[in-house]
């Protein structure tokens, strides 16, 4: 597990939000797996995968990436200087924006596929995903005609451990 506590409170808003129940959470070499993806990831990413896995929130609204996932776009990154950690099916993007050398500080967009920018996010991915989940006004809110709100894992390639590992 990551031992960064800095946005823990929006993780479990999250955990929260989504009624999920985090039994298990996932083991992942991150040196790994940063090397794969040819960059050094958020702690807020690292938890977020850590505790949810690759899955997606509200049945498509927004599909979580998982390591793996993201070392297939490093040429979109080295082209854009953006990242995604997410997607949906509407072909929108969640990204980070790389231009900060440490990526605790870097912000994240939201951009459809072939967009030249995005709206930009003074915020971590885990602060974005509760924002539009529990935010009506948020301008990437889930449709309101969802009365809950919940995550769906996917699977993982990653060993799954008991919590406190």
């Amino acid at each position: 597990m990551t031992t960064d506590s800095a946005g823990v409170e929006w993780l479990l808003r999250l955990v929260t939000a989504t009624g999920w129940d985090a039994e298990q959470t996932l083991q992942v070499d991150w040196t790994s797996a940063e090397d794969r993806v040819g960059s050094r990831l958020p702690g807020d990413y690292k938890r977020l995968i850590e505790w949810f896995g690759k899955g997606t929130f509200d049945d498509g609204y927004v599909d979580l990436h998982v390591p793996d996932d993201l070392a297939a776009w490093t040429q979109f990154h080295a082209d854009t200087g953006v990242l995604p950690w997410a997607s949906n099916e509407q072909e929108m993007l969640f990204c980070w924006i790389t231009d900060e050398a440490a990526p605790e500080a870097w912000p994240v967009c939201v951009m459809g596929v072939g967009d030249d920018d995005g709206d930009r996010f003074d915020c971590t991915a885990t602060e974005l995903m509760v924002r539009m989940l529990t935010e009506p006004q948020h301008p990437y809110t889930i449709p309101a005609d969802y009365s809950s709100r919940w995550f769906v894992s996917f699977g993982d390639a990653y060993r799954l451990a008991p919590s406190g590992l």
